[in-house]
């Protein structure tokens, strides 16, 4: 009788503790919507619309439990019809984590994917886990109303992230007669301009903006209308992607007959990439040329660089120059306007680098401009 009882006891013991592991396994089966996601690591706002949309997507198990189900790229065109679907099975211990790479096309079928949605599911589940929706704004659609979001993507009031399609223009060399040149210089004048629509940072702090190179060119170039681009974010936005939105607001606000980019340098110490730098502005030109401008009605300028960032700041130059040449849109580069006695210190370390002009720099880079412009 005494060996029946802890042996009694010790079966007890056992039956419940395979009970309780068992109850759990269960439980985080059944509700993997509770502890699986996903996080797309990378996404890119800008594509040229002969190349795929590159994905990163890390899919993290939280749970206690084994996940077992799949994720799921769905592509779309008007509608909400699906045109394709590219599936990747998952299976995580708990606390696991797996990445996935995806190459998205942008033509399916001969129609243009109009969005892009990622599903992730688990097996014993009906309901999705977690879905995340992309919208593809191709360069012939209308331009939605966006914002930024972090930051450092653009989304729609829906929540839904957004990617914009640019059309991949490349150089075509044109060829002209020797007397059709001459008679371009020499007879046919330069198209004169009267209303001028002018994108430019303020180079200043917000307390100094009545005392910078903007309000004196107000003062010297009639109907000039300025737009006031992102100069240095303290919010970790890149100015690139923030200009962009509000290039979106005043679009169709501002009708000149000419319009002036002179783009600020703060992206490269925000640490903007060469290729996104370009694409935005490339993104600017072409909505411009759809709401009715000429690419030769178009004038990009060079930021005005403090001399420590020139060589630094020299890549995004060329990428700039190149999209001149490109689309044949007028180009100028300042001269002489790095000199570290037209910036001014704006900290007390030495290293720090001078981002504003002084007074005298604002009036040189006033005067710059005022040539350029006419």
């Amino acid at each position: 009788m005494r060996r029946i009882v802890p042996l009694f006891l010790a079966g007890v013991i056992y039956f419940c503790s395979v009970s309780f592991v068992h109850a759990e396994e269960n439980s985080a089966q059944e509700k993997p919507g509770l502890t699986s996601s996903f996080v797309l690591e990378y996404l890119p706002n800008f594509v040229y619309h002969d190349e795929n949309i590159t994905a990163v997507v890390r899919v993290q198990n939280r749970g206690s439990g084994l996940f077992k189900g799949y994720l799921a790229v769905e592509s779309g065109s008007d509608g909400g019809s699906i045109c394709n679907t590219v599936q990747r099975d998952v299976t995580l211990a708990a606390k696991g984590e797996i990445r996935f790479n995806f190459s998205i096309e942008l033509m399916l079928f001969k129609q243009k994917v109009q969005f892009v949605r990622f599903v992730l599911k688990g097996e014993d589940t009906k309901s999705s886990a977690a879905v995340y929706t992309v919208r593809i704004i191709h360069a012939e659609d209308a331009l939605p109303e966006y914002a930024l979001d972090n930051g450092l993507s653009f989304r729609l009031a829906s929540g839904d992230r957004v990617i914009f399609i640019i059309q991949h223009m490349k150089f075509v060399q044109k060829r002209k007669w020797v007397f059709a040149k001459w008679f371009k210089h020499k007879v046919l004048t330069p198209r004169s301009y009267s209303s001028f629509l002018f994108l430019g940072a303020p180079l200043c702090r917000d307390e100094d903006t009545q005392r910078n190179y903007m309000s004196l060119l107000d003062k010297w170039v009639p109907d000039l209308t300025f737009v006031r681009l992102t100069d240095f974010s303290d919010q970790g936005a890149y100015p690139v992607l923030a200009n962009a939105v509000r290039f979106r607001e005043v679009l169709f606000s501002f009708l000149k007959e000419r319009v002036i980019l002179f783009m600020p340098y703060s992206d490269f110490i925000a640490g903007t990439g060469k290729r996104e730098y370009r694409m935005c502005v490339e993104f600017m030109i072409q909505r411009l040329k759809r709401v009715g401008y000429a690419y030769s009605d178009i004038k990009i300028i060079a930021p005005a660089v403090p001399e420590k960032l020139e060589k630094q700041f020299r890549p995004y130059i060329h990428e700039l120059a190149d999209i001149a040449r490109v689309y044949y849109i007028p180009f100028a580069v300042p001269r002489k306007l790095g000199d570290p006695l037209l910036w001014a210190q704006t900290g007390c370390d030495e290293r720090v680098v001078a981002r504003y002009p002084t007074p005298e720099g604002h009036r040189k880079i006033a005067e710059y401009l005022e040539n350029e412009i006419k």
